[in-house]
């Protein structure tokens, strides 16, 4: 530990959740390196409640300030998890928070030395009970009396000093030797209106009482609160259950007694923040699962292997195009750009891809049908695909007029190579020029051969 910096009270401002008289210590710790081997934050606690805590002082919970702070404005209490009880008269909360937290102290799910009922009428108070017609004999009045003890006692603000920025309320009361004597309260002087000087206790009864600290409510009830620790044996949530099954069954047999009147218990603390995301859980999971499931349906049911027939697939397009607009797209290869005309004939866009411009991981080794449209329809939803040059119907007769002429010249190159071949095999040989023109053709016509067969094939080639 390297310091400790104790606080008492709270700021002024309705937003602080901490009560009027609440007391924080903050113990600041030593950088982890600079603790002793095998020590932890728990350890550490342990061996500050065995040395700071005192004979009739409940030891705290380690809360961090900003922690405790929330914990305070979820639950408002001052520590992770408390017994709450409405009632209604504060004598009665008294009575039940003392007599709850003396059962919860004999459950080995709590820690019983963290066991903090609310002391509900703990607080001394000193009663003025105005003596109306003794009063009115000097001509005061009830407000007048009250106004004298408030001011006398308790300060009144007459008037404030201004220094720059700053100011102070300049206050009017007894001297403090006056206002400590509470033996003597009863014999301060007070001037009537009359101008007689007579002891207060003329003019009002002084008794001391026992009261509240603080009134809580929650839900226009009155409510105490019973504070405490796990022990540890358990989760929090499996703590809070253990703890109010046992009150309540303690409560139906008779062990634990409540006065008279209507008290109800529950439990409280930060561990309800788990509670309601559960009940959440509860709902969400199964939604997103069934949701889930409806979407792989659908999936399944759009995933169709359709033949090479018009008919079937315009029918399963305008199918699709029921529920919302459609969007298509298929390699380049043998199938031409016929396809995608007959889509486009029917208002659905069409898109035609270069297999070489589809985006492919290098683990992708195995190709299918169904996975090469899955994958350009993933591709095509996140705009990730290229489409090529879509021809005309005249490109496309011009583009087929020429493979058919390249094809020609390559069968006619190919079966004058085979020829030419054919002769070498059979040791003929052109020699007077180069081959296939005017000269070398009118050489080959002149060529015969003795036996059919090999007449007839070189008629074949030539």
């Amino acid at each position: 530990v390297e310091s400790v910096v104790g606080k008492i009270g709270r700021a002024e401002s309705a937003l602080d959740p901490a009560p009027a008289a609440m007391i924080e210590t903050y113990v600041m710790l030593k950088p982890r390196d600079a603790w002793r081997e095998g020590m932890t934050e728990e350890k550490i606690w342990d061996e500050i409640n065995k040395v700071a805590t005192l004979l009739g002082v409940t030891p705290a919970s380690p809360l961090q300030p900003i922690e405790g702070r929330v914990v305070m404005l979820q639950s408002g209490i001052k520590a992770p998890m408390a017994i709450r009880i409405y009632g209604d008269t504060l004598e009665g909360l008294g009575e039940a928070s003392l007599a709850v937290g003396e059962h919860m102290k004999t459950l080995h799910e709590v820690n019983a030395g963290t066991v903090n009922p609310d002391i509900v009428m703990g607080k001394p108070y000193f009663e003025f009970e105005v003596d109306r017609e003794e009063a009115a004999r000097y001509g005061m009045t009830t407000m007048m009396v009250n106004q004298i003890v408030s001011a006398g006692l308790g300060g009144l603000d007459v008037t404030t000093t201004v220094e720059g920025r700053e100011r102070y309320p300049i206050q009017i009361r007894y001297l403090r030797d006056v206002r400590e004597r509470i033996d003597e309260l009863r014999q301060i002087p007070v001037v009537t209106h009359t101008g007689n000087v007579v002891p207060l206790e003329r003019l009002a009864q002084v008794t001391t009482t026992w009261g509240p600290g603080a009134i809580n409510s929650e839900d226009a009830r009155l409510v105490a609160h019973v504070s405490f620790s796990p022990s540890g044996a358990a989760g929090d949530l499996e703590t809070v259950e253990a703890v109010m099954t046992s009150l309540r069954s303690a409560r139906e047999n008779g062990d634990l007694k409540f006065p008279l009147g209507n008290f109800e218990m529950q439990a409280v603390g930060s561990f309800q923040n788990q509670i309601e995301a559960n009940l959440r859980l509860m709902w969400i999971v199964p939604t997103v699962i069934l949701i889930n499931l409806l979407l792989i349906q659908r999936v399944v049911e759009l995933e169709k292997l359709l033949p090479n027939e018009w008919a079937k697939i315009k029918g399963f397009f305008e199918r699709l195009k029921t529920n919302g607009p459609v969007v298509a797209c298929y390699e380049a290869g043998c199938l031409g750009f016929e396809l995608q005309k007959k889509l486009m004939s029917i208002e659905v866009p069409c898109m035609v891809v270069a297999p070489g411009l589809v985006p492919r991981r290098p683990s992708e080794r195995i190709r299918t049908d169904r996975r090469d449209a899955r994958k350009l329809a993933l591709h095509l939803r996140s705009g990730e695909v290229t489409s090529i040059h879509i021809p005309t119907q005249k490109d496309e007769a011009a583009r087929d007029y020429l493979r058919m002429l390249d094809d020609f010249k390559m069968e006619l190159k190919k079966t004058r190579q085979r020829l030419l071949h054919f002769l070498l095999r059979h040791n003929i040989v052109y020699t007077d020029g180069t081959h296939w023109t005017g000269k070398h053709e009118r050489w080959l016509r002149s060529l015969s051969f003795e036996d059919p067969l090999l007449k007839a094939t070189f008629d074949e080639y030539f």
